[in-house]
Order: C-alpha cells, then sequence, then structure tokens
C-alpha cells in the first residue's frame, strides 16, 4: 500500500552534505567468457593514423579533444540499448572505447561509454575498421582495433589487437583482447569496463601490466549494485597469448523489491531541505523525488528507464518526469541529500522509491511526505548608529518579528559578518537568551525607531525572524552596526571576519586591507598586501575630540624574495623575507591631509626554516606611536602603504586615546597689536574647515577663527 502523506510544518536543524550529480545505468553482470577475438578484413575503414594523446574521432573526420565536445557519430545499424537509453552511432577514442549517442555523439563529462581502455598516452597507431551483421533483431556492431601500438616511450611498443562488440538481441557488450607483441612497463596500465551518467555508474576493471599478475581497482564495484563481484584478469591468460574476453549482460530481472524505504524525514534548515531515509530491506538502491505537487503517474520512473539524478554540471535541478526531480539514485543504506533554494510558504512533495538493478521500481509501496516551507523573513533590519553608546533600528515586515542581537561573530573564513545565534521559539520574550547565542532584544510588529543600547566601539550583530502563530520563520535578516567612535578608540579588528573589509571603515579603490589568519603561530591581525607601488590606503570612522591624541599600533611587514634560478634553468624556492619598502615605496599615516608619520624602514626579522627561507606569516611585529592633533571638528586617521616590490604589511591593536587636555572653547580675539598672536613660529594651526594652516606671524593669517595651539582665537 502506497503510504499516506504526512504533513510537516518544521523540524529542528541537521547538518547535511549536498549531494553531486550522479545517476544510474541498470545491473550488468560480467564473466570471462564469449567469442575470441576473430579478424575481418570487409569492414568499412575508419583510420590507419597516427593517433597520439587522448582523442575521439568524428564521423566528419574530425579528431576532438576537449571536455564538452560533439559531432556526428558512426552508424551502429541499428537501436543499442546501453544503461537503459537507447543509441544509434558511435565516435571511436584512439585508446579503445567508444562513445555513443543518439544522432550525434557528445564527448564530455557525461558521455555513455564503454570498451577496454589502454594506456594514459592512449595509441600510436591503429588500422580501424567497423561492420554490422545479421538479419533485424539479431544484428551485431562489430569495432576492430587491428595492429593497435602503445603510444609509450619506451624502445618496444606494446601491440595488441581488439573486438567491442554490440548486441541488438538482448544488449550484451563482448569485448575480444589478443595481445601480439608484449608490452613493458605499461603506465597507468589496462582498464575494461562500462561508464554512464558518470562517474558513480562505472564498472571498472584494471591491471598494472600485461606481464605480471594485477590488483583488481578498489575504485569501483564491478557489478553495480555488488560492492564484492569483481572480475579478474588471470595471470593464466598468458598461456595462448594473452586474449581474454569479456562479456557484460544487463541484469533482465523487472522483478521489484517489496520493501518500501525506512524512516523519510524532513527537515527545513533556513531555504534547504534537509531529506533522509534508509533503503529497504530487499532493495537494491533507493530513489529520492521531489515535486511541488502530489505525486502522479507522469512524475514516476518506469522499469528500465534510467535518469541522471542530482544537480547537473551547472547546479541546476533537472525535472525529470512531469513535475518532478531525481535528489538521489545509489545504494546507500542511510541516505542523506539536501535541496537548496525553496521558496517561501509554500508545499514541497518528497517520496523515496525502492529498486533493483534492472532498474524495476517499486511504485507501489513507496514512502512519502510532504513539507509545508515557513514564512519568509523579514522584508528588512536596517542598524544607524545614534551616537556612541546606542543604535536605532528598523524593521520591515508583513508579520510579526523576533530581533535579537550578539556582539560574538562566526570566526570561520567565508563567514561575513554575521553573529552567531540560536533558533528562537515562537514564545520568547525580550531579554530571553537564545540556546546557540543571542539574546532578544524585542517581539512585536514591525519597527521604526527602535533605540537598543550598544557597547563602546564593539561590532554588533542582528538577526530577525518573522512569527506567525506558532512558526518561526526557518529563514532570517542580518543587520551589523558599530557605533560612534568614543575614547579609548580600540576596535579590535583582528576579531572581525576573516578575508573581509573592515566594517565602517574606508578603503582605496584599488585594494583593501582585510582581517587574516597568519600561517605562522596562528596570529590574527589586519593585511593588505601592495606591489608595484600601488598605494593602499585605510581610514578610521570619523570621531570628534576635544583634545590631542596618541595613536598606537603594530606592524609588521614580509617582502617576496627574488625568485632563485638553479644550474639548468629552474626555478627554485621563492618565499618571504623580513619587509623592504625599496627606493619608493612608504607606510604613511595621515590625518585632515597632512602626514604624521612616514615609515620607509622595517626593522623586524622572520623565523627561519632549515631549508634556507623563512616561515611564512612569522615576521616580528614592532610598536608604533603617533601624535594625532585635534581639531575639535570631525576628522579620521588614514594609514597608506605602498611598494614596488610584493609585500604584506601587517597591523593590529590599534588604538586611539585622548592624550592631551581639553581645547578651550571661550574665544580669544586677537588683533595685530596683541603680542599673543604675533609670533607664530612654531604654532599648531587649524581653520574652522579643520584643516591645518602653517604660517609665522599673524599678519598672514585672513580674518577668522582659528585654532591655535588648541585656543579658539577671532582675528579681526
Amino acid at each position: 500500500m502506497k503510504l499516506p502523506y504526512s504533513k510537516i510544518l518544521l523540524s529542528s536543524a541537521l547538518t547535511f552534505p549536498i549531494l553531486a550529480s550522479a545517476g544510474n545505468i541498470p545491473q550488468y553482470n560480467v564473466a570471462k567468457e564469449g567469442n575470441p577475438y576473430s579478424e575481418f578484413s570487409d569492414g568499412t575503414p575508419l583510420s590507419a593514423m597516427v593517433f597520439n594523446g587522448n582523442a575521439v574521432l568524428f564521423a566528419n573526420g574530425k579528431m576532438f579533444n576537449g571536455e564538452e565536445l560533439t559531432g556526428p557519430g558512426f552508424p551502429i545499424g541499428f537501436d543499442f540499448r546501453f544503461g537503459g537509453q537507447i543509441f544509434d552511432c558511435f565516435a571511436i577514442s584512439n585508446h579503445g572505447e567508444l562513445y555513443l549517442g543518439k544522432g550525434e555523439v557528445d564527448y564530455g563529462t557525461s558521455a555513455f561509454r564503454l570498451g577496454m581502455s589502454t594506456v594514459a598516452y592512449g595509441l600510436y597507431k591503429a588500422d580501424v575498421s567497423y561492420k554490422t551483421e545479421g538479419e533485424d533483431g539479431e544484428r551485431i556492431l562489430t569495432v576492430q582495433y587491428k595492429n593497435a601500438v602503445l603510444n609509450e616511450t619506451t624502445s618496444t611498443k606494446g601491440k595488441y589487437s581488439l573486438q567491442i562488440r554490440l548486441y541488438e538481441k538482448d544488449g550484451k557488450i563482448e569485448m575480444a583482447f589478443r595481445e601480439i607483441d608484449t608490452c613493458y612497463g605499461v603506465l597507468g596500465g589496462f582498464g575494461t569496463g562500462l561508464r554512464g551518467w558518470d562517474d558513480d555508474d562505472t564498472l571498472l576493471l584494471t591491471a598494472d601490466g600485461l606481464d605480471k599478475p594485477f590488483t583488481i581497482s578498489s575504485k569501483k564495484m564491478v557489478n553495480m549494485l555488488e560492492d564484492d563481484s569483481f572480475i579478474k584478469w588471470d595471470s593464466d591468460d598468458y598461456d595462448n597469448g594473452y586474449a581474454p574476453v569479456f562479456v557484460f549482460t544487463p541484469e533482465g530481472s523487472t522483478v521489484a523489491p517489496k520493501d518500501a524505504p525506512e524512516d523519510l524525514n524532513i527537515e527545513q534548515k533556513e531555504d534547504t531541505l534537509l531529506i533522509s531515509c534508509k533503503r529497504g530491506g530487499d532493495a537494491n538502491a533507493t530513489v529520492v523525488l521531489i515535486s511541488d505537487a502530489p505525486f502522479t503517474e507522469a512524475d514516476l520512473p518506469t522499469d528500465g528507464e534510467t535518469f541522471r539524478a542530482g544537480k547537473d554540471s551547472k547546479g541546476n535541478w533537472p525535472t525529470l518526469f512531469g513535475k518532478s526531480t531525481a535528489l538521489y539514485y545509489g545504494n546507500e543504506e542511510n541516505i542523506e541529500v539536501s535541496y537548496r533554494g525553496i521558496e517561501s510558504g509554500k508545499d514541497y512533495y518528497v517520496c523515496a522509491i525502492s529498486a533493483n538493478g534492472y532498474p524495476a521500481y517499486n511504485l507501489e509501496n513507496r514512502a512519502e511526505q510532504v513539507l509545508i516551507s515557513s514564512q519568509s523573513a523579514p522584508e528588512s533590519l536596517r542598524v544607524t548608529q545614534n551616537g556612541p553608546g546606542a543604535f536605532t533600528l528598523t524593521c520591515k515586515s508583513d508579520y510579526s518579528v523576533i530581533i535579537a542581537t550578539t556582539t560574538e561573530g562566526r570566526k570561520e573564513y567565508g563567514a561575513g559578518y554575521a553573529g552567531i545565534f540560536g533558533t528562537p521559539t515562537s514564545d520568547v520574550k525580550a531579554g530571553d537568551d537564545l540556546h546557540g547565542g543571542g539574546t532578544v532584544i524585542y517581539v512585536g510588529e514591525e519597527t521604526d525607531g527602535l533605540t537598543v543600547e550598544a557597547l563602546p566601539n564593539t561590532l554588533t550583530y542582528f538577526r530577525a525572524w518573522t512569527v506567525d502563530g506558532d512558526r518561526v520563520s526557518a529563514t532570517y535578516t542580518d543587520a551589523t552596526g558599530i557605533p560612534a567612535v568614543s575614547f579609548p578608540y580600540e576596535p579590535a579588528v583582528e576579531e572581525y571576519p576573516l578575508d573581509f573589509p573592515l566594517w565602517g571603515w574606508q578603503h582605496s579603490d584599488i585594494g583593501q586591507f582585510v582581517t587574516v589568519k597568519r600561517a605562522y603561530e596562528n596570529d590574527r591581525a589586519l593585511c593588505a598586501t601592495s606591489i608595484e607601488d600601488n598605494e593602499y590606503r585605510l581610514t578610521t570612522p570619523y570621531f570628534t575630540s576635544d583634545r590631542d591624541m596618541t595613536l598606537s599600533f603594530e606592524m609588521a611587514m614580509e617582502t617576496e624574495k627574488e625568485a632563485a634560478v638553479g644550474e639548468e634553468g629552474q626555478v627554485m624556492m621563492q618565499g618571504y623575507e623580513p619587509g623592504q619598502f625599496g627606493e619608493t615605496g612608504y607606510f604613511r599615516v595621515s590625518s585632515g591631509g597632512e602626514v604624521l608619520k612616514e615609515i620607509k624602514e622595517y626593522n623586524g626579522a622572520m623565523t627561519p626554516t632549515s631549508l634556507g627561507g623563512n616561515e611564512d606569516g612569522s615576521s616580528i611585529f614592532e610598536p608604533v606611536e603617533v601624535a594625532v592633533l585635534t581639531t575639535g571638528k570631525s576628522q579620521s586617521v588614514s594609514f597608506a602603504f605602498s611598494t614596488p616590490k610584493k609585500s604584506r604589511l601587517y597591523l593590529r591593536n590599534i588604538s586611539l586615546r585622548q592624550t592631551g587636555d581639553p581645547i578651550q572653547t571661550g574665544v580669544t580675539e586677537i588683533s595685530m597689536e596683541n603680542p599673543l598672536g604675533t609670533d607664530l613660529s612654531g604654532a599648531v594651526i587649524y581653520n574652522v574647515a579643520g584643516v591645518r594652516i602653517k604660517a609665522k606671524s599673524l599678519s598672514e593669517l585672513p580674518a577668522g577663527l582659528y585654532i591655535i595651539n588648541g585656543r579658539k582665537v577671532m582675528k579681526r
């Protein structure tokens, strides 16, 4: 009896692998028997040419050696059923394989092929011909490689003959091999096998060499769905000129398994469905299908039919039967598959079907479930600064929302500016801590102007979900913010997400400073890589201070070494050495357009290796201090780095502290007769726009408001 659908609303999150592209072909039984090699001379010749390398010959005379090329095939002479597909033509490879096609042949990563593959370098030459003979329904195609010479570099090239036969009546395949000249030192060995939709559909036998016992490849099973049914090339075959014959016969049993797959389960994690089940007790394999509607007969496979399962080479899920898509076909006992990109508030139907190696499918007794995906996440979540100690949040949503915050960010590479959050339940309240991370700060309708306290100078993460009755959305909307600068300013940029530019800081167009984890001792720092005198600039957020400041940080630097060339012209080990600025390089700290400090020499060292190089990322950090004068207005500090040779600059422990006395807020009027303002030699002068001005005397300044040595003065 077919199992009824059961509705699933939401389940806990699990971690599943993403299934790569896979397919299935019917089970083939393999034996060493059949008709031996019997040379013919009345076939249609294809070539008597030097092949050189690995390529495929098409009927138009072209030899293709690319990855995804198609071309016209030579006629088989009948419809040949292979791997549950019908083929009527073939292209011939120069290493003993046939590529099958319908109308034309695809010589690519998804090509169906069969044959006795020789060594990695193909053939040097061969006389190839083919013929089709027999009555309708009993026809046989024979492709003959005569006097095939291996394309080897040894002085003695191995030589053999091979016939590949395709049988119309039962889909049987024969490969008859006859060694002519013994080949020594065959690179890569010989392989006999069939190949379907992809590498998961491969029957493969390999031998390391022709004149010694060989080992069977552990890569794939021979009998498709039976792991231990290997056929071996026996050393006994050497007695008769080494002439084995391999016969591949497709499984003919149409009796489907009786047991349905067990424990079918569907979970939703964000925009992904996680599907799992167990193979049926008497089943060889399992098929997992998904659809956006209940399954009908048109949505299911038929006996003997094969198909691609999983994503294609472009990452798409193809629709194969009616409205359904095949997510999985295989013989694993415990199946786990992921389906990404689901839509919100939509029904997803999943069924799991037992199959044998024919394949014959148990369509009546199958496992089925449907999951209703949760409602969509909030439309938007925006965070703005509300001074140095608070944020203002705006959240737009068609549903009620739950908003949580945390200062703990994900640390792994590629995580970006995302916090570590658990998943709330529908009954959480403001102030609740979430299991897994984060604290709830708001539950209610969409909001425009929610004020939230902020930790000084701290990168803060927010996440919002929607809630509809007792169901919380599986997806969410994220936002990140930093409050306005307060002193002391110690932004802990080493804790920012790895390989991402700093949030809230300005970067030059040509390149960015990013947080990295140095290879040596696993420490973290900001890093920029300069080359060819390009300047990489990083600028702090704007701030306002009423007193002078001291900027402190640590820097380290590494420069790529010149590549050494060996006696025979080979490039030796390169690596890095302690940083060198060269004639044109520099590291500058500036504010308000004025350079406060320029460094043109790095005095640190690196940890040497036993091979004469240095440990990558081991440059020693040196402390730096820079005086930053206040303008009393909004200002920032910039770091600029430029070198002619490829170099890496590291920064860490950045701190900006107020160290001077507060500037006087009153305005002192001065005139030409006022002795306080006549001699300005050595004075620090800013105009009302915060731009520093150089003047030796009051007479050089036009009338206006200035800050001179921290005092506001008005010249009349």
